[in-house]
């Protein structure tokens, strides 16, 4: 009889729990969909929808031989930031230099796809350019909507086939409200390196968080991570201490909870991180990049440091410039004139480590410099760029929904506030004794999410000046809005338990 009435018990017991793992893989669905059906939405509006040319995606389009289909009077590398193209073609007459990034990759492994189109069309001699034939910027976009979506996908299951439900759950929410938002879809249709540093990102954190999960991680996932961190290395020049920063908050997790974490986790992402940043320092020292480091170092000195300098004389002799070089403050590279007859070449051999060093001499002179930062980090979606393929700026349709409308209405506290209050409540954590209480895989996500805020900032600003800030500042939007997400899934309940094990260990000693 005792025996029948505790397996009664526990199946009671075990009801309640089946049924919310069952409905929490049901909304991990229903999210997934919802996250898909933005991505479409997005790709099949007419007319095509995505982010106009500012330049940039020329490196990827190299790299294929891919230009748009325009009058032949525009040379095939000028930009066009007033609207996006959507017909392009391949062509062998151009001299442009292709860099090393992981969406150049993307490009290529699309690339077959885009020639049979091209061919199709040609044979078919339906656009002005049926000689070589075209393709669609948008079946680029289907094919990134697909990596992007299985992904998150994939992550969603591992998680699932571990018990973890509740993280799936919270994973789709992540997909469906921030992944899939206009403010990254937007990259579909295009050849900016934006998309694949979120991709590769992802992956990468996604990856680490299952893999933490598991007791003794295999050897094929622990190989798909470090090809994940590598790639998002090369992503951008930014981001190429991006598998060191897991790192860093790994070692975080670790120290905050107590816990110690596997040691093949701790290798991978040391050396699959070491080789992403070594492959971009490479890079950097090549001639493909020598334009654009001149450009960077000219944005960061004139516009960002000598133009948030109160005196910009004082602060150009801390950096080891001539008297002239002052009279650039606030100038950049696309200023008239800079780029054809530089105005004071010397700047090109000024460090970043000597600028770094105004911290101590004109430590004013940096904090405005990225509270400056701080304030052209926004909108998410860069506002000068067309949005709509022939409408010249045009912006984002209405019906495409955006939370970037929710974030430029923020007031500039709450602004800095969601993207710095993660690092605060972070280090925190460091002198408190609820975050113990949290699993690693989740104290190494909110650490990631946490770091990408703050160090996207000063790497922007001290690597590209204030030139393009919202675009070259995208990863850390996402980071923030997702880490608020995790903590309101994860934290109230966290507590919560904490309150009952004071309730028990009260009850305990009255006990006694």
């Amino acid at each position: 009889m005792k025996l029948r009435e505790s397996g009664t018990v526990s199946a009671h017991a075990a009801s309640p729990a089946r049924a919310r793992e069952v409905g929490l893989r049901v909304l991990t669905w229903v999210l997934l969909v919802l996250a898909m059906s933005r991505g479409v939405a997005l790709l099949v509006h007419e007319p095509m929808v995505g982010l106009a040319n500012n330049y940039d995606m020329i490196r990827v389009q190299a790299c294929i031989d891919a230009y748009p289909v325009r009058a032949e009077s525009v040379p095939p590398w000028s930009n066009s930031w007033q609207a996006p193209i959507e017909a392009y073609r391949f062509r062998d007459d151009v001299d442009a230099e292709c860099f090393m990034t992981s969406e150049s990759l993307i490009a290529w492994v699309a690339r077959p796809a885009l020639a049979w189109e091209a061919k199709r069309d040609a044979a078919q001699g339906a656009t002005a350019s049926a000689t070589t034939g075209a393709f669609s910027m948008r079946t680029v976009g289907w094919f990134k909507l697909t990596l992007l979506g299985v992904a998150c996908v994939v992550i969603s299951l591992l998680l699932i086939a571990q018990g973890r439900a509740g993280a799936a759950a919270v994973n789709a929410l992540i997909a469906a409200l921030v992944l899939m938002d206009p403010g990254v879809t937007l990259y579909f249709n295009t050849f900016y390196a934006e998309f694949s540093a979120l991709l590769f990102g992802y992956l990468a954190v996604g990856l680490a968080f299952v893999l933490l999960g598991e007791p003794t991680p295999g050897r094929g996932c622990l190989i798909l991570l470090g090809v994940a961190v590598v790639l998002a290395c090369l992503s951008k020049v930014q981001h190429l201490a991006f598998g060191l920063m897991l790192l860093g908050a790994l070692g975080f997790a670790a120290r905050v909870s107590r816990r110690k974490v596997r040691r093949a986790l701790t290798i991978t992402l040391l050396v699959s991180g070491a080789l992403g940043a070594a492959a971009q320092i490479v890079h950097l020292n090549t001639a493909a990049t020598a334009s654009m480091g001149r450009a960077n170092i000219t944005n960061v000195v004139f516009e960002a440091v000598l133009g948030s300098s109160s005196a910009p004389s004082r602060t150009a002799a801390a950096l080891g410039l001539p008297e002239h070089c002052s009279a650039m403050a606030g100038a950049n590279w696309f200023s008239p004139g800079v780029a054809q007859q530089h105005p004071c070449p010397e700047v090109f051999e000024v460090s970043r480590l000597r600028i770094v060093s105004l911290a101590f001499s004109e430590p004013d002179t940096l904090a405005r410099a990225w509270g400056r930062g701080l304030l052209a980090s926004r909108p998410w979606i860069p506002p000068l760029l067309g949005k709509v393929a022939r409408r010249d700026s045009a912006p984002l349709p209405e019906a495409l929904y955006t939370i970037d409308g929710w974030l430029s209405g923020l007031p500039v506290p709450l602004y800095a506030l969601l993207l710095f209050g993660p690092a605060i409540l972070m280090l925190l954590a460091l002198a408190s004794s609820v975050p113990r209480r949290l699993p690693v895989p989740v104290l190494f996500v909110l650490a990631t999410l946490a770091a990408l805020p703050p160090c996207m900032l000063s790497i922007v600003v001290l690597g590209d000046g204030l030139a393009d800030t919202a675009k070259q500042f995208h990863l850390a939007i996402p980071a923030a809005v997702a880490f608020w997400l995790i903590a309101a899934a994860v934290v109230p309940g966290t507590w919560l338990a904490r309150c009952e094990l004071d309730d028990e260990d009260v009850a305990a000693a009255a006990a006694r």
